[in-house]
């Protein structure tokens, strides 16, 4: 993708979105007669070979502006690499929320309508990586893509080390003609075959047991651990986020996500110590106490559980 910064234009962005098959069907904010400025950054798009298309954004928002728009049948990976949230509405009065350094899978089974509003001074840095199972070239992948596309799902993800290297491998391609398309293509299909084997099971269409209340409170107690790995959760306290009782809660948890609420809370902290340690650099001792361990064996002994290998390893593995 391209580093040379430049200023980005309402029309700029229009066209920009359209060929990421997102439509603006309302501009009233938006004077086409004077192309107004309103980011100043980098906004690339690749369509590869593959059939998969890219968007790489680095932008400043230089004036308040709102955005409507329609995004086709499609399954799209987006990955927030900045540290300030991110929040779009979507027409079936779910939001699109990607945390500071997460990512989310959008499988929208019919065309969306999505809007944001974006304030003068934010600064946004994101990757999105859509397929569209109708162009994408094998055939059996497709399928499988396919199948998560009969009813839309949001699933929200806290980014790994391994994702976060393979957003950066994408948004610093080299620009170099088609090499940069290899590039950007080994590491995009990377990208979706991590998504496939660790999020396709939270994708899959839900139990028909629980109804649309249900699963909103508990995807709503979803995001809510993943925006705050490291705060020492209760059953009550999350029973309050969801708007159950601590029973119901207990019993539906793991029909959705597939994991008990404390196993998910554990495995979403091991996670997260593994960018605090290959990003941020942190100290063992120091990631151990931030994830709710007391001692660091026991942090330890937990990670080799769960990874294969111990916290120590990282920076020789990554």
């Amino acid at each position: 993708m391209s580093e040379q910064q430049k200023p980005v234009s309402d029309l700029h962005y229009q066209k920009a979105s359209d060929k990421f098959g997102y439509t603006y069907v309302k501009q009233q904010q938006f004077d086409q007669s004077s192309n107004q400025l309103l980011f100043q950054g980098i906004l690339d798009l690749q369509s590869l070979a593959c059939g998969m298309d890219l968007c790489a954004s680095e932008l400043f928002s230089v004036r308040d502006s709102k955005h409507e728009g329609l995004l086709e049948r499609s399954f799209t990976i987006a990955i927030n690499l900045n540290n300030e949230p991110t929040n779009t509405k979507i027409s079936n009065s779910q939001s699109l929320c990607l945390n500071a350094f997460g990512g989310a899978i959008v499988a929208n089974a019919d065309t969306l309508n999505m809007s944001n509003e974006i304030k003068a001074g934010l600064q946004t840095k994101c990757l999105l990586v859509q397929i569209c199972p109708e162009r994408f070239m094998d055939d059996d992948i497709a399928q499988e893509i396919d199948k998560r596309l009969t009813q839309t799902n949001i699933t929200n993800f806290l980014l790994s080390p391994e994702v976060h290297h393979l957003a950066s491998r994408i948004t610093h391609s080299p620009k170099v003609g088609g090499i940069s398309q290899l590039f950007s293509e080994s590491a995009a299909l990377e990208l979706l075959a991590h998504t496939m084997i660790n999020h396709f099971n939270s994708v899959k269409t839900n139990s028909t047991k629980l109804n649309d209340s249900d699963l909103s409170n508990l995807y709503r107690v979803r995001d809510f651990i993943l925006a705050n790995p490291s705060m020492d959760f209760t059953l009550p306290m999350l029973a309050k986020e969801a708007g159950m009782s601590i029973s119901s809660l207990k019993e539906k948890f793991p029909k959705v996500f597939h994991l008990t609420v404390f196993r998910y809370i554990s495995d979403v902290r091991l996670q997260y110590s593994k960018l605090l340690i290959c990003e941020k650099g942190w100290p063992i001792s120091k990631v151990a106490y931030h994830c709710g361990y007391a001692h660091q064996a026991s942090f330890t002994a937990a990670f080799k559980r769960r990874f294969g290998l111990r916290p120590s390893d990282l920076n020789m593995k990554y």
